[in-house]
Formats: C-alpha cells, structure tokens, sequence
C-alpha cells in the first residue's frame, strides 16, 4: 500500500519550527512532533507503507491522517507535486504578510494612513512584484492578505493573484473599498476557485461619503455588500470612528447587521497621513468612544450576536457566542510571568508591505517616527530580515512586554500592567508617547473599571 500527501497540503518547516503541515488553499498551518513529521515524510507515494516500521502511536497518527483525508492511499506508487514536498527554510517562522499592492486610490478618503490620494507609495512593477512573490515563497509564508490603496486599479492584479497562487500561498482576504468591484471580476476570482474574505470600509451612516471624499460612496458600498453576499462570499466590514461619525454608531451596526455581514471592526482613526495633514478638529475623547461601545454591546448582546464583532480592543466575539467575548486590550495573563513576552507577537508573524518596498511590523506604523529605517524588499529579502534578527525591523518586532513597562513610570506602579503590557507600540507613537511609550487608550480602559462593566452587560 502506498500513501501520498493529499492536495492541497504541504509539507514546511522554519529555523525554530522544523515541522510543520500546510494547507495551502487557506494557509492553515499544524506544528507537529517529529515523530508524527516522519510519518508524513513516508507519505510520498514512493514508499510501500506496509513495509515501513511505525510505532504504535505513530500508526494511530497515520490512521487519523487518513480518516481526515489529509492523506490519500492506493495499491499503486504515486507522485507528490512539487509543491507538496517538504521546504525546511533557514529563516525564522513568517506565516502571513499584509501586502499594499498599490498607493494609488480612486477615493478621496480623510483619514488614508498611506497618503493614497497623494500617491505617496509608488508602486512596483509587475516583474517587481513578482519578485515579491519569490521572496515569499522562500521564507514560507503561507498567507497573503492584499491591500492598497485600491488593489483593483492595478491591471495586473489577477497575474499577482495567480502568481501567488501557483506559489502555493494562499490569499486569505482582499481589502478593498469595493467600487471597482464588477460581475466581471467576481467571475475571474470564482474561475480561478479561490475564495477570499473581501473587506470593504464603511464609516458610519450618513458619514461614509464624507469620510471617503466621494458623493455617492455611501451607496455604492451597500450595493457592493449586498452583491458580494449573493455570490456567497464573506464580508468583513472595517469602520474608521471619528467625533463626526460616532453619533450614528447604532445606526451603522443596524445597518451592517441587515446586510448580514460576516464580521464588523471600528478603530479610532489615528493622527497619521491625511488626518493628521488636514487637521480634523478635535479629537473625540476616549470615554466618549468607550460609552458609545457600551451600547453597542448592549444591542449586539440582546440581536445574540449575529455577526463577529471587534470594537477597537474593547470588546470581540464570535458570531453566536456571546458568552465567549474578549477584550483584546487585555492581552496578557495579568502575572509577572508574562514579562518577557513579546509586546507585540503579530508584528514578527504578519507584517506589512508597502507598495514601494518598504517592510514594516503592521500598518498602523505608516507614516510613523520609524518608517524610515525599516528594510526595503526591493534591497534584501523577507528570508535575510528574518535569518538577521540583529537589524532594525527584529528589534522593534520583537520588544518585550517588560522592556515597556520597566521605559514607563507610570506602568511600573500601575496595576493593571501585567494586563495590558503598555499597548499597541503604534498607538503609542501617534498618541506623542515614543515607540516605548504607553499607549492612554488602554489605561483609561483599565482604570476607569471598563472590563467589569463590559462583564456586567454580558451577564445581566
């Protein structure tokens, strides 16, 4: 009897993780022992598998790889694709890159971290982004999420798109403000088989329009919300919250709620690229944006949560189950043991791409006092950055909770600091604080007793 890998899975491996299955149409990763590895590692078509000694827990692992067929068996030999075959890579584990495949955009929006209506970011060539897409495939990166600007004015987008599919990467969403969005283009994306999460921003009743620079926006979007859940796709919602939009929270979560939206996220719009060069006014208060939350709670709890939801880090769940929400600002166990965690674990295994080269921890960090000493892809590769944990990009990845806490008086006396460890290292920096700073917005959350107030809306 001989067994094989089953499409679409492969088999990868990191300089700290050696052993790991890929399932490359999601980017689904599983780390495994090395015991369980081997097993798979005779599973390449070639090897009679009666013939081959396993343990006893070895054999219950092949019998449960074969009964989730994630392999397949046969009396006859078999070929692996190359894709499937085992990829050891001397760099540390990446899973996923954010890539801005464009800086151009055909809105006009307010608050464009990237400056898109300036056209700030220049864009690569095909043949450069190509080279992206080798660089990726070297350090095994699994996922990909695309972004722009608008991705859709790139006319080469579904040649990106195919390239990074025939990679063996999987594209897990689309952001986009979903304008361009034709019967045509969801045909090309449905030929191809591959199924993203499209992401569309929609900033609030009444305000999209404003926000966005475009009469008619508004609109449109629906239109395109509606469009993209007749053709079964899912739909993630981004709300960027500012004083002229807050107001009409509760109308926009209706709003969201009856288009049926997979999943719905607010952030506050920072002091960065267009906002910050347009001077907006002033800035809605923390405990304004707080209680506003709270009712949305309220009424998302009593709808029974019937889409996922994530307001800042204030408040998240999954549709359906109300009881188990979270505050993503309380990201820590809340003892001294988690000290020397990293401030940040998202920034070392998702960072993001600008659309010229440049390699950045996430995209909050646009535009930001340390953009200009990150690496450019154009001038070294994903794999060198993450083999060279001594440059500029590893260090700021790879803070630790307590090298914040120990910068920060006021989160060595606060009790809350083994709870938060300091925040987001980029709401720090756009708040005046300094990459090491403390980010307020999470100290008015803990101190002004938001977590039980949360608790009791929930529970009551």
């Amino acid at each position: 009897m001989y067994a094989k890998l089953a499409e679409p899975y492969a088999l990868r491996g990191w300089k700290n993780l050696p052993f790991a299955i890929i399932k490359t149409d999601n980017g689904t990763i599983n780390f495994l022992e090395q015991d369980g590895f081997q097993v798979l590692e005779f599973c390449n078509g070639k090897i009679d598998i009666d013939a081959v000694f396993f343990s006893r827990k070895q054999k219950q692992f092949f019998c449960e790889l074969k009964d989730k067929e994630i392999i397949t068996v046969s009396p006859h030999p078999m070929e692996l694709s190359v894709k499937q075959e085992y990829r050891n890579v001397d760099n540390t584990y990446i899973k996923a890159i954010h890539w801005s495949v464009t800086g151009r955009c055909n809105l006009k929006c307010r608050h464009c971290y990237m400056s898109a209506p300036d056209y700030r970011y220049h864009d690569m060539n095909t043949e450069e982004c190509f080279s992206m897409i080798d660089q990726f495939r070297e350090a095994n990166v699994s996922v990909i999420s695309i972004t722009g600007g608008e991705p859709f004015l790139r006319k080469d987008f579904f040649q990106i798109v195919d390239k990074i599919l025939e990679s063996g990467i999987a594209i897990s969403q689309i952001y986009t403000n979903g304008i361009l969005i034709t019967d045509d283009i969801l045909k090309e994306c449905k030929k191809r088989s591959f199924n993203p999460e499209f992401v569309l921003s929609f900033d609030g009743a009444g305000q999209h329009d404003w926000m966005r620079g475009i009469v008619g926006t508004e609109e449109k979007t629906i239109e395109i919300i509606r469009k993209l859940k007749e053709n079964e796709y899912r739909v993630m919602i981004e709300s960027a919250i500012c004083r002229k939009n807050i107001d009409g929270l509760k109308t926009t979560y209706e709003i969201l709620r009856d288009l049926k939206i997979d999943f719905w996220k607010t952030s506050l719009v920072f002091e960065a690229g267009k906002w910050k060069e347009n001077n907006q006014g002033t800035p809605l208060k923390t405990e304004e944006l707080y209680e506003e939350y709270l009712k949305i709670v309220q009424v998302y709890k009593a709808d029974q949560a019937p889409m996922g939801i994530q307001l800042d880090g204030f408040f998240a769940c999954e549709k359906g189950n109300i009881e188990g929400y979270g505050s993503p600002y309380q990201r820590y166990s809340g003892d001294r043991e988690c000290e020397n965690a990293s401030s940040c674990l998202n920034c070392r295994i998702h960072p993001y791409l600008l659309p010229d080269g440049t390699f950045l921890p996430c995209p909050s960090m646009t535009d930001s006092e340390i953009e200009e000493n990150m690496p450019n892809l154009l001038q070294t590769t994903v794999a060198e950055i993450y083999r060279n944990i001594e440059n500029p990009f590893f260090r700021l990845a790879s803070i630790k909770l307590k090298e914040v806490i120990y910068a920060n008086e006021d989160c060595r006396i606060c009790d809350y600091r083994y709870d938060c460890g300091g925040g987001c290292r980029a709401m720090s920096m756009f708040t005046g604080n300094g990459v090491m700073g403390k980010a307020d917005i999470l100290c008015t959350f803990f101190k002004k007793g938001y977590p039980s107030q949360i608790k009791s809306l929930i529970y009551k």
